[in-house]
């Protein structure tokens, strides 16, 4: 499993001060631009790898203590299928999920998404 490159990228930008509408450009040349300058480029990204290690082991995020919570997220889902026509065999399982057992999907569906932000996250050997 690796980390997530997309993160990693937010994270580059961030550290950087590079504002997120420059990212077509800064998320390719912002690590060459640190090598010229600073001659640490690699040194650069396994700080990035390990700062998103630390920001996970820190998460100690917890599930959602509002009904209207898994309601926003069950209305947000029903919404990517009818409004936006998404259509997707994952979209529909969870709309059916939560017409089943609302509590039960909600549950689920936040420690899909913890967990996902976990994995995102971690740090990987090289």
């Amino acid at each position: 499993m690796q980390v997530n490159k997309h993160e990693l990228k937010v994270l580059l930008l961030d550290n950087l001060g590079i504002c997120r509408f420059h990212r077509a450009w800064a998320e390719d040349l912002m690590p060459d631009i640190v090598e010229k300058i600073f001659g640490c480029r690699d040194d650069f990204i396994r700080s990035l790898h390990r700062t998103a290690s630390r920001i996970t082991s820190r998460n100690a995020s917890i599930f959602w203590e509002s009904e209207r919570n898994a309601d926003l997220v069950k209305y947000f889902l029903q919404r990517k299928k009818e409004v936006d026509g998404l259509d997707h065999p994952d979209l529909a399982q969870w709309i059916a999920a939560f017409d089943r057992d609302p509590a039960a999907a909600a549950y689920e569906f936040w420690y899909e998404i913890h967990k996902g932000i976990h994995e995102s996250l971690r740090e990987f050997p090289a």
